[in-house]
């Protein structure tokens, strides 16, 4: 059996071509390309319960990022206003499982204030998309991030 390297060096029509879809398409394929996160967390206030005696949301990454076209800095963010501006101070490197200051409550304290900035970015995401596609789009009720067990 010949190695990757000798493929190479034997230089067979088409050897290189497909050694090197093969390493994309494993990349492709990695969940970690696609978010160094867990790939469904639970958004709630506190030890998964939501407001209101809904329950949490659960949130896919791979499905915000990829369907959504959204990168991890829509949502992870430490702003800091410039000259009336907002600016995000984290950067992709910090954004690492377990890192302090990660967590939407490391800013973002108590229940209400948690609460409050889970649906100003959440739902304001979903009415942006919303407009963009006419009115179909991701969930923006209650119910419908919120859904109650059967």
């Amino acid at each position: 059996m010949k190695g990757p390297a000798r493929a190479l060096r034997d230089r067979r029509p088409g050897a290189a071509k497909r050694l090197t879809f093969a390493a994309l398409l494993v990349l492709a394929l990695s969940p970690a390309v696609i978010s160094a996160q867990p790939e469904t967390i639970v958004l709630g206030i506190a030890q998964g319960v939501g407001g209101a005696g809904r329950p949490a949301v659960l949130f896919t990454h791979q499905s915000h990022m990829t369907k959504d076209g959204l990168d991890c800095l829509s949502c992870h963010h430490r702003y800091e206003s410039k000259g009336g501006t907002k600016e995000n101070l984290l950067d992709l490197g910090s954004l690492v499982e377990g890192a302090s200051g990660i967590a939407c409550s490391s800013c973002h304290r108590g229940p209400a204030a948690l609460r409050q900035a889970y649906h100003r970015l959440c739902i304001g995401c979903h009415d942006a998309s919303a407009r963009r596609s006419g009115g179909a789009a991701a969930p923006r009720t209650c119910g419908e991030c919120h859904p109650r067990s059967k």
